[in-house]
């Protein structure tokens, strides 16, 4: 008899399971590191376009309150959750808070008060905090806070009256 190993021509039973055992791991961290990377670009572009929204909401309302000529309220170097300005028109545009649907969420009004009317418009909506100081006269630093539950998106921004220009030089 020949008990010289020959050439192995198979694998064993053994090398088989334990093979497809290891491919079986390396297939499931491969699938499972794919997956959390989708969660996490799902998760990243709800944020992006959450901001973008934001932004864009925002961009409207600074241009809306550009368009004042003073700022009524606050006093300058006061705070207060709302603010008042007069516009080139002689019309007092008032920015506050007002409850939203869910509890804790508000949305920005503008109310434009005219001799005749009074327009009421929602500016933007989501915000869970909102505070107006006044720097002087003409110029008020805003700060507010978007987002419901662990999605926040904060904003400071110092807004310049364009038309207090035009009420100087006449």
């Amino acid at each position: 008899m020949n008990l010289t190993p020959g050439p192995r021509r198979a694998f064993s039973l053994i090398e088989v399971i334990l093979g497809s055992l290891i491919l079986a791991v390396v297939f499931y961290a491969i699938i499972t590191f794919l997956r959390q990377g989708s969660r996490m670009e799902d998760q990243m572009s709800t944020l992006l376009g959450f901001q973008s929204d934001a932004q864009r909401a925002l961009s409207n309302f600074l241009q809306d309150l550009q368009e004042g000529i003073t700022v009524v309220q606050p006093p300058p170097g006061h705070t207060l959750p709302h603010a008042v300005v007069r516009d080139k028109l002689n019309r007092l545009a008032f920015y506050s808070l007002v409850p939203a649907g869910r509890p804790g969420e508000y949305r920005l009004r503008r109310d434009l008060a005219s001799p005749q009317n009074v327009d009421t418009k929602i500016l933007l909506g989501g915000l869970t905090r909102v505070t107006f100081t006044a720097l002087s006269d003409s110029a008020l630093q805003i700060h507010l806070t978007l987002g419901s539950g662990d999605r926040r998106y904060s904003f400071h921004t110092q807004v310049r009256l364009r038309n207090r220009d035009v009420v100087d030089v006449q």
